[in-house]
């Protein structure tokens, strides 16, 4: 997996501005623009604190678009408690990371007022060679204006000062100074004063400490190569799968000696760089849904094979959409199956709500050939079916208001196999696929109990207790429905010898 991940990293890097990894490009609305028939405009608004008259207003400054994003500096918001150091801040969902990073955490009953900002704070503690420049003075002189802040800014998204249409979205608000006693003649971006780039890059990137006079050549784990800026993996992101190589879980690193974790599970600098834009990469190209569980898709490409890996990633994500996903038809008859390079694929089920990344399911070595043969089966199966008579197949495969015909894939089967709601505990039709995309055998008796725990649930009407079968009020339908979907499931298994 560390393989993979350095191989599409490596590959995203290439070409890539150093800022691109650290800003966060705030994603439209889509629910406001499905709703709305008019265009949505989205705007970047400035914060002006002006030192001069110690006085600050809120003025639309143009419309916003990514690469504004980077000039200004949308930084990524961490999880957890973490201090916050953002002065500028996609709004309303991240607006309180620039009150916090101007003005300090709001104090819960009994606790202290803040007497600085969360970013001065971090100045003092961790770079306090910064603590005489400009961006530390205009920090300590912005919080004597905290008060006026929460004057103008009440109510976040309500607040009267944001004078904006049903049309219009603020997208970015950022934090600008005017201090002609400084020399800051006009209204300037914090994220442009000298300090702040130093600083943040001093705290995001990976760094480490190296003697001049004594370089050490240590062993980088995730390379296997050595390098004289080897260190102890240090991944802020929580949101990524380098998080399953960590002492506390010790999902992948079971076999480590806890007391020499920092020592063993090492990288050097590029190496780390490379695991984090490739965990990225994965989780934002490479992730879909077996059997109601999110997976990333972890695909093994040989080092030797000279290959466009974006091209094969490419064609390995649209090929396990297919077997996946809901899919109509026609999108599968268009599909055009290139010749691709060998490869294995590993299906990785985790959960996360962006503060942990967990492993609760993995599939394991997937050979290219065998997962190219299963999507020809499903196919051939489909068609078989179709032209079946009296197996109605069209009209099992039909949904929607549209009443188009989508695939039999493995989206279809997990609709027919009745999984518990408390599938976290045993999803039988997760531990189904699983043996079938790692070619295991099946035992036959566990298939025909699928089966009739699907027909008993329909005839009892026992949708409430299994959150992945459609209900269906006409029960002989429903039976002729499963009868032939089974048989059809039977079928592809014979063609793969699973058996028993």
């Amino acid at each position: 997996m560390l393989d993979t991940l350095i191989q599409i990293g490596a590959e995203e890097s290439t070409g890539q501005d150093l800022w691109e990894k650290l800003i966060f490009k705030p994603p439209t609305d889509k629910k406001l623009e499905k709703k709305d028939a008019k265009s949505i405009q989205y705007y970047i608004y400035f914060l002006i604190f002006d030192l001069d008259e110690m006085s600050l207003k809120l003025e639309p400054m143009a419309q916003y678009d990514d690469e504004k994003a980077k000039t200004y500096r949308n930084l990524n918001v961490k999880g957890g408690n973490n201090m916050a150091y953002y002065v500028t801040a996609h709004f309303p969902k991240h607006f309180e990371q620039l009150c916090k990073t101007l003005f300090g955490k709001t104090p819960k009953e009994g606790e202290k007022m803040p007497t600085k900002g969360e970013l001065l704070d971090l100045i003092g503690k961790e770079m306090p060679e910064l603590n005489d420049g400009i961006l530390a003075k205009v920090l300590a002189k912005v919080f004597e204006l905290k008060q006026d802040f929460y004057q103008l800014l009440p109510d976040g998204d309500k607040s009267p000062a944001l004078k904006i249409t049903p049309f219009e979205k603020i997208h970015l608000i950022v934090s600008a100074v005017k201090w002609q006693e400084q020399g800051i003649e006009k209204a300037t971006p914090f994220a442009q004063l000298d300090g702040y780039e130093t600083f943040i890059l001093n705290k995001l990137l990976p760094k480490v400490e190296k003697d001049a006079n004594n370089p050490l050549l240590k062993l980088c784990y995730a390379s296997g190569e050595q390098a004289d800026d080897v260190a102890e993996i240090n991944i802020s992101n929580r949101y990524s799968l380098n998080k399953m190589f960590v002492e506390t879980t010790k999902n992948y690193a079971s076999d480590f000696d806890k007391n020499k974790f920092g020592d063993n599970y090492q990288a050097s600098i590029l190496q780390q760089a490379f695991l984090e834009s490739g965990s990225s990469y994965i989780l934002k190209n490479l992730k879909l849904t077996i059997a109601g569980i999110d997976h990333c898709i972890l695909p093994q490409l040989s080092k030797h094979d000279i290959v466009d890996k974006k091209w094969t990633i490419r064609e390995i994500k649209e090929d396990s959409d297919l077997l996946f996903s809901f899919k109509k038809v026609q999108e599968w008859i268009n599909r055009d199956f290139k010749k691709t390079p060998l490869y294995w694929l590993t299906f990785m089920g985790f959960e996360s709500d962006g503060n942990f990344f967990k492993t609760i399911n993995l599939i394991q070595d997937v050979n290219s050939q065998h997962f190219t043969r299963l999507i020809r089966t499903f196919r051939e199966t489909n068609k078989l079916f179709t032209d079946l008579e009296g197996a109605q197949w069209t009209d099992i495969l039909t949904f929607g208001k549209e009443k188009e015909m989508y695939l039999f894939n493995f989206h279809t089967l997990y609709t027919m196999i009745p999984v518990r709601k408390d599938k976290e505990k045993k999803n039988v039709a997760l531990l189904l696929f699983k043996a079938i995309l790692e070619n295991r055998p099946i035992d036959k008796t566990t298939v025909f109990q699928y089966f009739k725990e699907l027909i008993l649930c329909h005839r009892f009407g026992r949708y409430a207790a299994y959150t992945n079968i459609y209900s269906n009020d006409v029960f002989d339908f429903a039976v002729r429905n499963a009868a032939f979907q089974y048989l059809a499931l039977i079928h592809i298994l014979k063609q793969f010898n699973l058996l028993k």
